[in-house]
């Protein structure tokens, strides 16, 4: 578990709180608890009370839009310093989560109840400014993922999805960069809304480019310069 200070430096590298005092930053810290998940927990589940926010301080979560009939359409890839969970913390009244994460990876996160985070607001004006300046830059944000997931063809989602991938999780192996968050097809077309043959005829494609590799059911990303310009739409 991390140290009081390694709690400080992820506060720091955290946007929303980056422009604090070193003072105000202390007292903001005492109001944030330590929680842990296991690979696979969930975090937030789409239509939970917006009772606190998290800033993940180790680990990796997947930020998803659930439908009824349980299939599921990645949105985004979180990783160290990354505030989530606040858009609906902020509204006037108590309101439910408009999206699903779970735990990627082991992740230690650090929560703060929705009451305290306002309050503080309040009291430090340069908080008040920097959580402004979050939540903007989050609902642009969101209207870019809603509308990629809309507009965007299947070859280009998935290299959006494997793009993310690769930055936030990514590892240098001989044969490229692995992308050790994705464990199977199946999982890949979970978090694309896809299925598996159609995910499967898209890397295929990917692979006879030679922007991708897969061996032994992962995922090597050989070209991300390429693979990036895919995602450019």
């Amino acid at each position: 578990m991390p140290t009081p200070i390694a709690r400080l430096q992820t506060l720091r590298r955290t946007k929303a709180f980056g422009g604090l005092s070193d003072t105000d930053l202390n007292v903001v810290a005492c109001c944030f608890k330590q929680v842990g998940y296991e690979r696979g927990d969930v975090l937030f589940n789409k239509g939970d009370p917006a009772c606190y926010s998290l800033v993940v301080h180790s680990g990796r979560v997947a930020v998803s839009v659930l439908a009824e009939n349980g299939r599921s359409a990645l949105i985004d890839v979180i990783g160290p310093s990354r505030l989530i969970g606040s858009v609906a913390v902020f509204s006037e009244t108590p309101s439910n989560r408009p999206f699903h994460v779970t735990a990627l990876t082991e992740t230690v996160a650090l929560r703060v109840e929705r009451d305290d985070l306002r309050d503080l607001c309040q009291r430090l004006p340069s908080l008040a400014m920097g959580m402004l300046s979050h939540l903007a830059a989050a609902i642009c944000a969101m209207s870019e993922d809603i509308e990629g997931l809309v507009f965007m063809d299947t070859p280009t989602r998935l290299a959006r999805c494997l793009v993310q991938f690769g930055e936030m999780g990514g590892r240098s192996a001989p044969e490229g960069v692995l992308l050790e968050d994705i464990r199977s097809q199946e999982q890949l077309g979970q978090m694309l809304a896809l299925s598996r043959e159609v995910v499967n005829k898209a890397l295929k494609s990917l692979e006879h480019t030679g922007i991708i590799t897969v061996r032994r059911g992962r995922i090597y990303v050989v070209d991300m310069a390429a693979l990036k310009s895919m995602t450019m739409v």
